[in-house]
């Protein structure tokens, strides 16, 4: 750099300069002195410093403006993702309970099932085949939730009803053999007359 000597106007005393300098203060008495007819190269140097700076300013403003964006967008996923599992959660939590109030509906039912079982069991063994037919023909699951119940109580009906026409059937048969075997014993109408 090359260097300049003046007088200060205010003081007189002689001073040194930068070449590039348009404006400074006198070392002696802090007179502010203005400088005319700069270099090319310093007014050039000058202009690019200036440029680089509000460049530096304005790259910091974006980046400001980008760190703040980037933290909205943040906050925003969060906030959605926040949102999102508490929906999940509350879909759980209902699953949850539906399924509680199924599992005991359906344990409900099939104690109310398994009781008709034992109902249609007294009324073969009382031979009261017609109570049996029509209980054995309600064994039907209503619930929804399982179709393990279904298939189960549908096989189980199934089974129950075939019970019921064999106790039926070999409670006919009996009853004919019973009948047969009075007629042979006591002979024919005719015979009691001889």
């Amino acid at each position: 750099m090359e260097l300049k000597s003046l007088f200060c106007p205010n003081c007189g005393a002689s001073l040194e300069i930068e070449d590039g300098l348009d404006t400074f203060f006198c070392k002696y008495c802090g007179y502010k002195i203005l400088l005319q007819g700069q270099s090319k190269a310093a007014y050039d140097a000058k202009v690019q410093v200036k440029n680089m700076e509000h460049k530096e300013r304005l790259q910091e403003k974006l980046d400001a403006q980008e760190r703040f964006r980037m933290e909205f967008k943040q906050k925003d996923e969060r906030h959605t993702f926040a949102t999102v599992l508490g929906i999940f959660g509350v879909i759980f939590a209902i699953c949850l309970i539906l399924y509680a109030i199924g599992s005991s509906g359906a344990k409900k039912q099939d104690q109310e099932l398994q009781a008709i079982v034992d109902q249609i069991l007294i009324d073969i063994e009382n031979e009261d085949f017609t109570a049996a037919y029509v209980k054995a023909n309600s064994l039907y699951w209503d619930d929804n939730w399982t179709s393990e119940g279904k298939d189960k109580w549908n096989a189980t009906r199934k089974e129950i009803i075939k019970q019921i026409e064999e106790a039926e059937k070999k409670a006919i048969s009996s009853t004919t053999n019973e009948s047969d075997e009075g007629e042979d014993d006591g002979g024919s109408f005719w015979d009691w007359f001889s």
